[in-house]
């Protein structure tokens, strides 16, 4: 009886052993940043996207650098292009890159007229 009663005890202890580990092991953004340099984004290492489910509750992209952690709004437009940009490099995915140009070809960036001025002398 005396195995049997250790033998749930050490069980127990196991359970909530690891159910405060993994608690500890979880690591949630709690405030976001709204912008990022693109100097900063060049020296990111790799990035994860958090959900926001029962264990965070902010959704957010979290760019991890050399000594530390940004947590950024998935909002952000720099960051979804780099985001596309990396995942293009790392699959070399001809359908991302495919997708990429046509959303730039609908939506080309209009250039500026430069308009001369006329100079009016007074005679």
């Amino acid at each position: 009886m005396t195995a049997l009663r250790l033998t749930a005890v050490l069980l127990c202890l196991l359970y909530v052993s690891e159910a405060a580990f993994s608690l500890s092991s979880t690591r949630c953004c709690t405030r976001l940043g709204e912008n990022i340099s693109k100097g900063l984004l060049k020296k990111v290492k790799g990035y994860e996207i958090q959900k926001q489910d029962g264990t965070c509750h902010l959704q957010a992209v979290l760019l991890h650098l050399k000594h530390k952690t940004l947590c950024i709004s998935p909002k952000n437009k720099r960051v979804q292009q780099w985001i596309i940009r990396q995942r293009m490099k790392s699959s070399g995915n001809q359908e991302l890159r495919t997708k990429e140009r046509t959303k730039r070809r609908n939506n080309p960036k209009k250039k500026k007229k430069k308009t001369r001025e006329r100079k009016t002398y007074l005679t």
